[in-house]
């Protein structure tokens, strides 16, 4: 069912974008680009939804003898900038008999954020069964007073360099590096006018390699590491709580990225396959001693998985592309209130998933396609057992997905594909992070289109 207002509930997305690019080429192998760039977009939405909770004071949100539920109104408003100039300079040389294609440059950023705060307001109560979208409303959100918001402005200047490096027609070599000197300055202000001003000042230091194989032409053996920091704020948002990773005196986050593979081509090179291990770290979440009150960086989320692809042309005529995934997720957490969750599945990380699609023209001109997709089931929560006096959805199901598509040339120019999506209507969806809010996947639809070349 759908419990918002048909004629009430809106988004609007409003963005103007600029960018100039300067190249000169010096020779075939040294060029100097500049780019500038500066965006502006404004959201403005009004939305009425069932929340996991009513407001204080408020209507109770379900009532089980009437069968009805309260909504609430929210309205949100956001505007961002971001300005950037980007000096890129690209170099082909050698030193003696090794080859090198060396990018490097300087990356200057400006981002703005600000968050008006609105007041939500709960809406009359409607049939849970059969909810009535155009019901009355006497109040909607409004903007809370004395200039209530969150505003947040992040400089960042970097310089990096990557590198690739041919020792031979079998051995390749790839590097990089960039520092960031990162800061934000935060603002809040409250209905009462109180403000917050937190800033955060910080250098990042971040770094990838790897080396791939080639045994033979058509294959190659690969091994790389790489490893990214998100430090607090990133998000245009610092905390004074203790317990947040946003405090701006807390460490990065980091996540290390481990994996290697084998990518091999058959058939000329006409398809190609490929077969990867990895392992994703992310170190330095926060959590708290359930003894001692002691916050510490200390929670970890660890993935360990393999995949395999394969994509190209098994005949002239028959295109395929697909791959399998397997996922072993785990958080971990010891000797903090979180310990409960440790060894748990990470939040919506399926063990398994994958795709399949396949097209084929057939002699006389027509192109038949299909395919599958498959998610199994996934975790709500970062969780080990249920909360049995308050029982929640722990987990989304497994499902399995069906598309088509049918195109034929009418004429040389002129060719209008018809898609068919989930032609037997299955039924799946997903969730954000909290569970207060079901997205339900695409249901049977069709779609024909024109399409001509001239």
């Amino acid at each position: 069912n759908f419990y918002g207002l048909a004629g009430s509930d809106f988004e609007n997305v409003e963005q103007q974008r600029v960018t100039a690019k300067l190249e000169h080429d010096f020779s075939a192998d040294l060029k100097l680009t500049q780019q500038f760039t500066a965006a502006g977009t404004d959201r403005d939405a009004s939305t009425t939804y069932i929340q996991s909770s009513s407001i204080t004071g408020a209507t109770p949100l379900y009532d089980p003898a009437a069968q009805t539920i309260v909504t609430r109104n929210l309205r949100s408003q956001q505007h961002n900038e971001i300005y950037s100039s980007l000096t890129h300079l690209f170099a082909r040389f050698a030193t003696g008999p090794v080859t090198h294609e060396l990018s490097s440059g300087i990356d200057l950023t400006r981002e703005k954020q600000r968050t008006p705060t609105w007041t939500p307001v709960n809406t009359p109560a409607t049939s849970i069964l059969s909810p009535n979208t155009n019901r009355e409303v006497p109040a909607f959100a409004t903007r809370a007073g004395n200039g209530a918001q969150t505003s947040a402005q992040v400089d960042t200047a970097a310089l990096y360099v990557f590198d690739t490096i041919r020792l031979s027609p079998k051995w390749l070599l790839n590097a990089s590096a960039r520092l960031d000197h990162y800061k934000i300055d935060y603002l809040a202000i409250d209905s009462t006018g109180v403000r917050t001003e937190l800033g955060r000042n910080d250098d990042l230091f971040s770094w990838k390699a790897g080396v791939v194989f080639k045994p033979v032409p058509a294959g190659s053996l690969y091994a790389a590491y790489g490893n990214s920091l998100t430090p607090p704020g990133s998000s245009f948002a610092l905390s004074t709580s203790a317990t947040n990773q946003n405090n701006p005196g807390f460490d990065p986050q980091e996540t290390n990225n481990f994996e290697a593979g084998v990518k091999w081509d058959f058939f000329k090179s006409a398809l190609s396959t490929s077969l990867a291990v990895y392992r994703s770290e992310t170190l330095n979440g926060v959590s708290t001693d359930a003894l001692t009150g002691q916050v510490a960086q200390d929670i970890e989320q660890v993935v360990n998985g393999v995949e395999f692809g394969v994509s190209g042309k098994l005949s002239a005529r028959w295109l395929v592309f697909g791959g399998i995934g397997y996922a072993d997720s785990e958080y971990k957490s010891a000797g903090t209130t979180s310990a409960a969750n440790d060894g748990a599945a990470l939040r919506f990380a399926p063990r398994l998933s994958g795709n399949l699609w396949t097209t084929y023209i057939l002699p006389f001109g027509l192109t038949l396609g299909g395919g599958a997709r498959y998610s199994d089931s996934v975790s709500r929560s970062t969780a080990n057992s249920v909360n049995i006096t308050n029982p929640t959805l722990v987990h989304v199901p497994s499902f399995w997905v069906f598309d088509a598509m049918a195109e034929y040339a009418l004429t040389k120019n002129t060719t209008p594909p018809l898609n068919a999506y989930t032609p037997a209507d299955e039924e799946f969806f997903r969730l954000n992070n909290n569970g207060g809010r079901y997205y339900p996947g695409t249901p049977r639809s069709w779609q024909l289109a024109a399409v001509v070349r001239f």
